[in-house]
């Protein structure tokens, strides 16, 4: 069986991750990561070598759920947690450098609304309640793909079917697939696998997982 567990980057929720993997005891453990980034991530380089660029930093502030070109604690938590239980972990996502070239030829108008959207945004710092994200993901989808059409092509459409032929594929070698992306990616991987069971972020942390106690904060600004 195939198990897709939604998170979030912006929200630490690495112990949930190590109780996930835990309790449902997977024979292998898929995550949202491509090789550079998490040797970036091993290496503590993170933000040294894969800083955000503005393109990317202008989403998260837009549209949180939906940035998932660098992931954080939670996907590294997930590796090391795979690798202490002796469990195969697979890197699903695409290589990140051929991502951002694509994002680099997204058509002039894109660029100008991104351009704008991150001049105008830049005074400004909000706080987002975990609550507001998580009950306004489809909205702000809808609305990130009509204003960026090409743009969500690339974060989203084409990362899913990509994930979605990985996942599959590791299905055909062990029988209880466990994976972590983000959130955002839930919908479109769901339509492109439709017997794998979804967890979404909202309801993964509700579940009361043995000896588990952990603590998260958002801030995007």
């Amino acid at each position: 069986m195939i198990r897709i567990i939604g998170i979030i980057h912006v929200m630490d929720i690495s112990s949930r991750v190590y109780s996930a993997i835990d309790y449902y005891s997977p024979s292998a453990v898929a995550i949202e990561l491509d090789n550079k980034r998490l040797q970036a991530l091993l290496s503590n380089e993170y933000k040294k070598r894969l800083s955000i660029t503005g393109i990317i930093s202008s989403m998260q502030r837009r549209i949180a759920m939906s940035n998932n070109i660098i992931p954080g604690a939670e996907m590294l938590a997930a590796y090391k947690k795979a690798k202490m239980n002796d469990i195969p972990v697979f890197l699903i996502d695409d290589d990140i450098e051929e991502t951002y070239s694509k994002i680099r030829s997204i058509p002039f108008r894109e660029k100008f609304y991104i351009f704008m959207e991150t001049f105008f945004s830049l005074p400004f710092s909000r706080k987002y309640s975990i609550d507001e994200l998580l009950d306004n993901e489809d909205l702000m989808l809808e609305k990130f793909k009509k204003r960026y059409p090409t743009l969500f092509n690339y974060l989203l459409e084409e990362r899913n079917r990509n994930m979605a032929k990985r996942i599959k594929e590791i299905e055909e070698r062990y029988q209880n697939v466990l994976v972590f992306v983000g959130d955002a990616h839930l919908t479109g991987i769901k339509s492109l696998i439709p017997d794998a069971e979804i967890i979404r972020l909202k309801d993964f942390l509700k579940i009361n997982f043995p000896n588990n106690s952990f603590n998260f904060s958002i801030r995007i600004s």
